[in-house]
């Protein structure tokens, strides 16, 4: 698998890979700047040096890794070596590529000052990701210490006035004279604590395969194929929830952001699959997890409300997928994961609907979306508008998706074509008779039920007994492109109210005569099955779709009718119709109120 991770770091949002929609290279990720002392503090080592070395490994055949070595000039903070190993998350080897945004790159020869952790395992990595490495430049009045976190590197920069409790954009590039800035970092590791107890490996060697570099340039871009068959994609969530902002408001911030990302008229559909079971980040296990405080200790803590927020990603298979559309074959994922970091529960920006934000922008990069700008002063407001612009808004939005975010997912994930049950050129879902064609749409009486669907309505109805037996009279309207036809079809009628069948008759269609009149009519014989009474109906069509029906039938069935709860079935053929009526007296009859 190859497996591909973003960055949440500071203002939590962070670097993925474009799609066809954003055309450019994002490999951004936001970082809540760490003060100078607040870095060495959490810092194991502190060095400068020159790269000697950089290889690919794995902790297991789903795990990699990339180390480095440098060759130590100049020790801060730390046990005085002549060489440091490091690790960094990601790598490529064996056919298979972890692709982490916002590590820091380096490359054989070069001379940097770098701020490493000691993580749980034992191993250093750069502390707060690339905010731990500054490369060490040449200049007219001498070497200089520069950090890029921002701007063309693809990353944006933020402090957080701990006093007002808000998130202000911080400079891009951090460049200071390398000797003005060790003897400041001497002074600070002079008062920080040694921040070193976890035990070294004892082996910090690098392994067999080297690389001249150590660059991520994104991953091809990516996709999940499970909504192309109608099924979700699902995670396993962790039930405890963010330590800082509780349980309850964690689990409904994923509820809503899950519910955010597929309520965009796509075929995607995100779901909670059940408790998760904690699970290392790095591990591409089959597992979608989205988990909270960082239980491996794999992020690194924040210090003074810096560091990183969560971080997120996805592993992909070697199978491929296609797009209507995007003239290119994406890759298929296979496992998308999404950790949140452990301790910023004091910090004034972390709180239920900010999370809900940043949870909807990391889901938005496992399923395969990009950032709708990298441009600190985007000049568009849809785009910087957008949920999966680089920089985080925390402007109350919680988890929604604007119009960018809609066009990207709609473009990785087209809703499936609509289904056209009938054939008639309407969609089900806009046709107002789904299971009949009718393209004109006709609803006559502007019910939302097109004619050709409407159930027989009985306008006018008359039931009465008089010295000659029972008479019930009927005006009814037929659906639309309706086939009955009395000269070649059977009749059935039936009057019931809530004592019981009032009266039921069938005439056969060999009993029926047609008149000669200019509209059609037919009348014929009736047997009843109630009183043994027989009667004669008549079937008369009227102007469009309407027809009168009267039956007579020796039998006074109607002595105890209530005139309420009353129901007339109208058989024909081998279509059923029935209707409810509410009757009330007019002299001997009861007529439809």
């Amino acid at each position: 698998m190859k497996c591909v991770a973003q960055e949440l770091i500071g203002a939590a949002l962070a670097g993925s890979l474009v799609l066809a929609v954003h055309h450019e290279t994002a490999r951004a990720t936001t970082f809540v700047v760490m003060s100078d002392d607040a870095l060495v503090a959490t810092s194991a080592v502190v060095a400068v040096g020159t790269v000697s070395a950089i290889a690919t490994g794995a902790d297991s055949p789903d795990r990699l890794h990339t180390t480095i070595a440098l060759r130590v000039d100049t020790q801060v903070k730390g046990p005085v070596r002549e060489e440091i190993v490091f690790v960094e998350p990601g790598g490529e080897a064996a056919g298979r590529r972890r692709v982490v945004f916002g590590a820091a790159h380096f490359f054989v020869g070069e001379r940097v000052l770098v701020f490493l952790r000691r993580r749980p395992d034992g191993r250093l990595a750069t502390n707060a990701m690339a905010m731990g490495k500054y490369s060490i430049v040449r200049s007219a009045s001498g070497d200089v210490a520069r950090r890029q976190l921002g701007g063309e590197a693809g990353a944006a920069a933020l402090t957080y006035d701990a006093r007002r409790g808000v998130l202000t954009a911080a400079a891009a590039v951090d460049q200071r004279p390398l000797a003005e800035f060790l003897d400041e970092l001497r002074a600070l590791a002079a008062i920080a604590p040694a921040n070193d107890t976890a035990p070294a490996l004892p082996d910090e060697s690098l392994p067999n395969t080297g690389s001249a570099a150590f660059t991520f340039l994104g991953p091809p871009a990516a996709r999940w194929a499970e909504p192309d068959a109608g099924l979700p994609v699902a995670y396993r969530v962790d039930p405890n929830g963010d330590a800082g902002i509780g349980r309850n408001a964690s689990l409904l911030a994923v509820s809503r952001a899950m519910a955010a990302l597929s309520h965009a008229e796509t075929s995607l559909r995100l779901v909670d699959a059940g408790p998760a079971v904690p699970a290392r980040f790095q591990a591409c296990d089959g597992a979608s997890t989205i988990q909270f405080n960082d239980p491996f200790g794999e992020i690194g803590a924040p210090s003074n409300c810096g560091g990183i927020l969560a971080i997120g990603g996805y592993c992909t298979s070697s199978a491929t997928t296609d797009v209507p559309g995007v003239p290119y074959p994406m890759q298929r994922i296979a496992e998308g994961d999404l950790t949140v970091n452990d301790g910023f529960g004091g910090c004034g920006f972390w709180t239920a609907t900010n999370l809900a934000e940043v949870l909807t922008h990391e889901l938005g990069h496992t399923v395969g979306l990009g950032h709708s700008s990298e441009n600190g002063r985007e000049a568009d407001p849809v785009l910087k508008d957008a949920t999966m612009y680089y920089l985080a808004h925390f402007d109350g939005r919680g988890a929604a998706v604007r119009a960018d975010d809609i066009a990207g997912l709609r473009t990785l994930y087209p809703a499936a074509a609509p289904s056209d049950g009938d054939g008639d050129g309407v969609a089900d879902g806009d046709d107002n008779c789904p299971d009949a064609v009718n393209p004109e749409q006709v609803d006559a009486d502007n019910d939302g039920r097109g004619d050709a669907c409407d159930p027989i309505r009985v306008r006018s109805f008359t039931i009465w007994t008089d010295a000659q037996g029972l008479a019930v009279t009927a005006q009814v309207y037929f659906p639309a492109g309706s086939a009955f036809d009395p000269g070649r079809q059977s009749l059935g009628i039936e009057v019931r109210d809530s004592t019981g069948a009032l009266y039921r008759g069938a005439m056969n269609a060999r009993s029926w005569r047609r008149s000669a009149s200019s509209l059609p009519s037919y009348s014929g014989t009736l047997s009843s099955s109630t009183n043994d009474a027989r009667g004669r109906v008549t079937f008369r069509w009227l102007r469009g779709n309407a027809a009168s029906i009267t039956v007579r039938a020796s039998a006074a069935a109607l002595g105890g009718a209530t005139g309420e709860q009353t129901e007339m079935t109208l058989t024909f053929g081998n279509s059923t119709f029935t209707e409810s009526l509410v009757l009330e007296r007019s002299g001997e009859a009861w007529v439809r109120r």
